[in-house]
């Protein structure tokens, strides 16, 4: 039950990333010079009051939030995409052999 739980939660994280693809065209085509913080801005302002939220804790956290909400839209998702995608892949994989017989 466990293993087809999370063979189920990897093509979840598999197909949910198409919808990334045309996020990732919308920031690449319509504005180039679009960055992780106006994305965020704009259409997650929620997203955007917590990572504000968790980057006034200084240090460490300001420094790498920072980073990642400078990069622009396109690459913000590049890496979102990759790393969901590798996790929702190497989840199916990982389900599809423990639930062979032998």
């Amino acid at each position: 039950m466990k293993v087809n739980l999370l063979r189920q939660v990897g093509y979840c994280l598999i197909w949910a990333d198409l919808f990334l693809v045309f996020l990732a065209g919308h920031a690449m085509f319509v504005d180039p010079a679009a960055s992780g913080a106006q994305y965020l801005r704009e259409y997650f302002f929620a997203g955007f009051v917590l990572v504000e939220w968790i980057r006034s804790w200084g240090g460490f956290f300001d420094l790498f939030l920072g980073y990642f909400v400078a990069l622009p839209a396109a690459v913000f998702f590049l890496i979102r995409f990759t790393g969901s995608s590798l996790i929702g892949v190497l989840l199916v994989r990982w389900s599809s052999a423990r639930m062979q017989p032998g």
